[in-house]
């Protein structure tokens, strides 16, 4: 919906409309080509409609029709309807049938380059140079962790709910594989990570540096020593430990490191997807854990932790985005506010 109703605005403010008797064209002396997209004359431009364009980069995107109409929020005869057209105006099938959707082929994908960059372009003559965030109507899809949730997403839509009342943040799942691609196509705007699962050519920025903390539940037999931070290494390794494996399956991770340099091995009994979920686990069970330390006041009621009697070290939390929104004043703007936010949670923690 974001892409269709964007591009509607574009459509509307360029005064573009999609006419039924569109015609491709091709400038003098160019003989025996299949249309690109700069060999299209003004004449057909003028009866170009933008959605066209992005209907075909979001098919490339999703190799669905039944998605890209999702995404796009019209229904499938009006998206076969568009691909026809498309069909027409590039001489091209452009999408081939399998099993499992619709295939872009070759010719698609050398016109997707360009159209992407035309609609790139379009979209950034629009932006205006003065931001107010007050009359902004943002909608701003962030990519996150259920850890990043809670430390990072929530106190920053408390933050923005005051200054930009009318704009909105939708937190999607956060996937290693595919981060890229989503970030390329719109999916998401934004990504918090670590600095080894964000791409290398895109913009980033860290925030901070998060450390573990040796955390069980208030009904554990060390609870009343680790409220204290009366623990060692052996008090530790005498319990079973639960672990959070992020791309799954995982019985291993930097506690077991430190703890084999200190001569010492820990049993872990459980491997759980996510750290919510492992956090809910240790109220039900004797097991401990290292988690993050910015989780644990979240569950300061059913949850005791201290400091680890040893080194483990820890990770740091990036922000990464796409070069289609770095200059953008209304992602700038709400990225600057991100790091407010986790600046000021920097100070609280360390007071």
């Amino acid at each position: 919906m974001r892409e269709m109703n964007r591009m509607a605005t574009v459509s509307q403010r360029l005064g573009c409309r999609l006419a039924s008797d569109s015609k491709v064209a091709f400038h003098p002396g160019v003989v025996n080509t299949r249309p690109r997209i700069q060999d299209i004359v003004v004449a057909d431009i003028r009866e170009l409609d933008l959605k066209l364009l992005q209907a075909f980069v979001t098919l490339i995107d999703e190799e669905s029709v039944s998605r890209a109409a999702e995404r796009l929020s019209v229904a499938q005869s009006s998206l076969s309807g568009m691909l026809k057209r498309l069909r027409e105006l590039f001489g091209d099938p452009l999408f081939v049938r399998t099993s499992h959707g619709v295939r872009p082929t070759p010719r698609a994908h050398e016109l997707g380059r360009d159209i992407r960059e035309v609609l790139e372009r379009i979209e950034a003559l629009l932006i205006p140079e003065d931001f107010a965030p007050a009359q902004a109507t943002l909608t701003i899809a962030i990519s996150a962790t259920d850890y990043s949730q809670l430390a990072i997403v929530n106190p920053l839509i408390a933050h923005l709910r005051p200054l930009s009342p009318q704009s909105r943040v939708s937190v999607m799942p956060f996937e290693i594989a595919a981060l890229n691609e989503r970030l390329a196509s719109g999916h998401i705007d934004l990504a918090l990570t670590v600095p080894a699962f964000a791409p290398d050519d895109l913009p980033s920025r860290q925030l901070y540096h998060e450390s573990y903390v040796c955390a069980v539940g208030r009904q554990h037999p060390l609870a009343a020593a680790i409220a204290a931070g009366d623990i060692d290494v052996a008090d530790i390794c005498r319990f079973s430990h639960g672990i959070v494996s992020p791309v799954g399956g995982s019985f291993r991770g930097p506690v077991d490191d430190a703890l084999e340099q200190l001569g010492h091995r820990r049993q872990v009994a459980a491997s759980m997807p996510n750290s919510v979920a492992l956090l809910h686990l240790l109220q039900v069970s004797d097991l401990i854990a290292f988690l993050p330390a910015r989780l644990l006041p979240h569950y300061r009621d059913c949850m005791t932790w201290c400091e680890p009697p040893f080194a483990v070290d820890g990770f740091s939390m990036i922000a990464v985005w796409h070069r289609r929104t770095h200059l953008d004043p209304g992602h700038r703007w709400l990225r600057q506010q991100l790091y407010q936010t986790v600046n000021t949670v920097n100070t609280v923690n360390q007071q």
